[in-house]
């Protein structure tokens, strides 16, 4: 238990902290005609649809269960878990996964109240990243069987 009190406290205090902006009610002066233009042009486009950002969180949400059937193939076959918060017991790991993809999405959502594009590229980045683990654990899986 002890173990994982450490990287549990990381995890929220890193997962709750709200970034602070000086006059964040401040609304800036542009400094020529040609500069207001646009940034009025830029700000009537709305970004990305929500259903795009709908379907980029559908895309993360189906590499989260990728990775955690792709972590527990590899596992059953013989590979060891670097990540100590999901090194334990299998419904440790899928209860913690579940716990982070929900948080992650959740914050992406709150993000695209404010800037749907923001939250857009954020989704792009989060799942590449998850692709990324998901290659791995399929090559680490791989070359397990290989043996």
């Amino acid at each position: 238990m002890r173990s994982l009190l450490r990287p549990l406290v990381a995890m929220l205090v890193l997962t709750s902290a709200t970034p602070v902006f000086a006059a964040d009610d401040a609304v800036p002066t542009a400094p020529t005609a040609a500069v207001a233009a646009a940034w009025a042009k830029e700000g009537a486009r709305p970004g990305p649809s929500p259903k795009a950002l709908n379907l980029m969180m559908g895309s993360y949400a189906a590499l989260q269960a990728l990775d955690m059937v792709s972590t527990i193939q590899a596992r059953n076959a013989g590979a060891r878990e670097i990540n100590p918060v999901m090194a334990g017991g299998y419904g440790q790991a899928t209860t913690m996964k579940a716990l982070m993809s929900v948080g992650t999405l959740g914050a992406v959502t709150l993000m695209a109240k404010k800037n749907r594009k923001a939250a857009f590229f954020t989704m792009i980045a989060l799942n590449v990243a998850s692709a990324a683990i998901v290659a791995n654990n399929m090559k680490n899986l791989h070359q397990l069987n290989q043996r």
